[in-house]
């Protein structure tokens, strides 16, 4: 009797953890938050403030060892990526016919690997090009930690609510006026130096 009560426990505690490196997360930024949703914006050039069109590309990173990244805040380029990072999931932003731009639904993450495994860090990034790197415009949000939720249907999309709102930015900016101006005179300057040698 007692031997097969004691099995049965460590039976238990042997499927518990199992199951612990097993659970799926959302990748809905529309309906995060209570159905509020994250918004995704350019943060600058002649779109500053605007919602990310369909031309943009939405992932969810992760890493099952920490990664603690800020949001970027550069004016004038991408913020590279830190190394470790795998695309758990990838969708355009503003789906047509589905969700507003601004925002990204993609396919849920199931993860599937080893028992045990945990916690998770998470990253959303956007761009516009055929890779982060290659965009005009590319940006990230703020690692954040999550845990994971039993089996591979979700009820809701609330696991991604830790994602705080972030902007993409212009990787190669266009030089102001007078920036160009000035590099017109220096030009003009060094051909009558060159005029008057000759």
């Amino acid at each position: 009797m007692k031997k097969s009560v004691i099995l049965t426990i460590l039976g238990l505690g042997i499927a518990t953890v199992a199951s612990y490196g097993q659970g799926s997360m959302a990748f809905n930024t529309y309906s995060a938050k209570g159905g509020s949703g994250i918004l995704t914006t350019y943060g600058n050039g002649p779109l500053i403030g605007t919602a990310l069109p369909s031309s943009f590309i939405g992932e969810l990173l992760f890493s099952t060892t920490q990664i603690t990244d800020s949001a970027t805040t550069a004016a004038t380029a991408n913020d590279p990526l830190t190394a470790g990072w795998t695309v758990a999931s990838s969708a355009n932003f503003a789906t047509p016919g589905n969700i507003s731009p601004g925002y990204v639904s993609g396919p849920n993450f199931n993860y599937t690997g080893t028992a045990g495994a945990g916690p998770f860090w998470f990253e959303v990034v956007a761009y516009d090009g055929a890779s982060y790197g290659a965009g005009t415009y590319a940006g990230h949000s703020a690692s954040f930690q999550a845990t994971l939720v039993t089996g591979t249907t979700l009820p809701n999309a609330d696991q991604i609510d830790n994602l705080t709102p972030f902007s993409v930015y212009q990787v190669s900016v266009i030089p102001e006026p007078t920036t160009m101006a000035l590099g017109g005179l220096g030009l003009a300057a060094l051909m009558l130096v060159r005029r008057k040698k000759a």
